[in-house]
């Protein structure tokens, strides 16, 4: 996680790395779940783990549920005291 508690980023030099750490993120929030990297790509027509990551950045807004088992806003005020 970032040092700045309102911001999230996957920090990857590898495609294949940032979607195995989002897919984590996906199958944490519980609507999907994925086996492995290649079960993601083919769960719908994406050319590779960098299309797939892209079309899929929007779960990341769940991390904080997922990880920290509260919402972004909680999060940001916690540390802001």
């Amino acid at each position: 996680m970032s040092d700045r508690p309102w911001e999230y980023t996957i920090e990857s030099d590898d495609w294949d790395a940032a979607a195995r750490e989002l897919i984590t993120t996906i199958n944490g929030v519980g609507y999907f779940h994925f086996d492995s990297l290649q079960d993601a790509l083919d769960s719908g027509p994406y050319r590779d783990s960098r299309e797939f990551v892209l079309n899929h950045l929007g779960h990341m807004k769940r991390w904080f549920d997922v990880y920290e088992g509260s919402t972004a806003r909680r999060a940001f005020e916690r540390r802001l005291r």
